[in-house]
């Protein structure tokens, strides 16, 4: 978890994750035109793959054996808005598809707030999978580490 301003608060509530069947189609490595990844901190920066096949493939094969989930968020009751001029969230996958869709691909989080602040809690192990207007969530730890603590920074370079 990434705390923002304010004190953690014992009475957050967690997420309610649960097993599921998942109607996500995945994309197939011929489908997938390129990759981009946004980093995470106050300056993102776009990276894209060193060696595209290599993490696509890499990308892939984790995805394959990604089980899905049921995710279901908690909902902040505060009034209070908060807004910040940068990104705060951690670093995001883009798969960019031959037919002009694009993939997203991030460690599952949510922001709670409160009037004194703002915390990020992750869901340990989680992926969030959006493809267009449709989301899914996986379990999948290997992916979720890459991402969250910048493993794949040596395999990228500045766009």
């Amino acid at each position: 978890m990434l705390a923002g301003c304010g004190q953690q608060s014992s009475s957050v509530p967690k997420a309610i994750v649960k097993q599921a069947s998942s109607t996500v189609q995945l994309p197939k490595m011929t489908g997938i035109q390129s990759l981009s990844i946004a980093s995470d901190g106050a300056a993102s920066i776009w990276m894209v793959p060193i060696d595209l096949n290599s993490t696509k493939t890499q990308v892939l094969n984790w995805l394959k054996i990604a089980e899905p989930l049921s995710v279901q968020l908690p909902q902040s009751k505060s009034k209070k808005q908060w807004t910040t001029s940068a990104y705060t969230g951690p670093s995001t996958l883009y798969l960019h598809l031959k037919d002009k869709e694009n993939i997203t691909i991030a460690p599952a989080y949510y922001i709670w707030v409160t009037n004194s602040g703002f915390t990020y809690h992750y869901l340990d192990g989680v992926i969030a999978y959006e493809n267009g207007n449709k989301k899914a969530y996986f379990k999948d730890p290997a992916l979720y580490q890459w991402l969250k603590d910048d493993q794949w920074k040596p395999q990228f370079k500045n766009f």
